[in-house]
């Protein structure tokens, strides 16, 4: 029962931090310009939004703060 906790847990926990990270599609927006490289995620490492976005390597697009 233990190991199935943990793992319930660990579910619970990524779930929640996804809820908080809103990256809805009215909050995000295509990058202007990016490198050419790949990040780990399989995007660019490096990109420069419009504005005061912030660019989220995990999703590949820019974040209005």
């Amino acid at each position: 029962m233990g190991v199935l906790n943990i793992i319930l847990f660990g579910i619970l926990v990524f779930n929640l931090g996804c809820a908080v990270n809103d990256t809805s599609p009215s909050k995000t927006k295509k990058p202007l310009i990016c490198t050419r490289d790949l990040n780990q995620w399989g995007y660019s490492s490096n990109c420069k939004c419009e504005g005061s976005a912030i660019y989220d390597q995990k999703i590949g697009k820019c974040i209005e703060s």
